[in-house]
């Protein structure tokens, strides 16, 4: 097996296996897989570095870890075409964890603002993420929303927003965080749209439930972008 050039160690080989949803038994079956990479230890997730440099979407590093995570989740529900929707699910779910937790962490001087925007943050998102899973069950495949499956891959998508980040961030680094979070989320959501359009199965009311979506984020990465001029480095470009 090749060794990776960067750890010194080989390679493990790996493949999914599917199991049929109306069978699937998962004290039988087990948990879905990542690899141990995608689903790294707290102390390893959270470094102390600053996380400014991580917060460029178009990077070639950020872009091939979203695609990693997207690829593993869809692997897991067996490839199944509105698989795609399930791992823009989680990457939504973290992200409103990840602005939950930054609402009940707020502190100093901006606590008050930044109580109040985090939890409109997460509000905002937690409405769409029913809409989206109401949708993606609907279309007829209800195991993309089995919790435990859910639980594991919005675990390997939290990690990946806060790799990176000091063990303890302030409160201007806690918008930077979630700014990350809503940016790459963007990423993912085009990966999906793409998708969907490309099979065929972008029907009139998804389409509109997807950019009403991506409308809110945009709206959200302008609030946090005027929080604090630490994060004018950061652009989303609309195309």
């Amino acid at each position: 097996m090749p060794e990776d050039p960067y750890t010194g160690q080989h390679e493990e080989s790996t493949y999914a296996v599917w199991h049929d949803p109306t069978t699937y038994d998962l004290l039988k079956h087990g948990p879905p897989y990542l690899p141990d990479h995608m689903v790294l230890p707290v102390e390893a997730s959270v470094r102390k570095a600053s996380v400014q440099p991580l917060l460029d979407k178009t990077s070639a590093d950020t872009l091939t870890t979203l695609q990693t995570v997207v690829q593993h989740i869809k692997a897991d529900l067996g490839e199944h075409p509105m698989s795609v929707l399930a791992a823009m699910l989680a990457f939504m779910r973290g992200e409103s964890m990840i602005h939950q937790a930054h609402h009940w962490q707020a502190q100093g001087g901006n606590y008050y603002g930044d109580h109040l925007l985090f939890d409109r943050l997460y509000e905002g998102v937690t409405e769409d993420i029913d809409k989206l899973a109401e949708r993606m069950v609907g279309s007829g495949v209800p195991i993309l929303a089995h919790p435990v499956l859910h639980a594991k891959h919005t675990s390997a998508v939290v990690q990946t927003f806060y790799d990176g980040a000091p063990p303890n961030p302030t409160p201007d680094e806690h918008v930077l965080i979630s700014l990350r979070a809503v940016l790459r989320t963007l990423v993912v959501m085009k990966m999906a749209y793409g998708y969907l359009e490309q099979q065929g199965l972008l029907s009139h009311g998804l389409d509109n439930l997807l950019q009403g979506i991506a409308d809110k984020h945009e709206e959200h990465i302008y609030l946090l972008k005027q929080r604090s001029n630490q994060v004018t480095a950061a652009t989303y470009d609309r195309r």
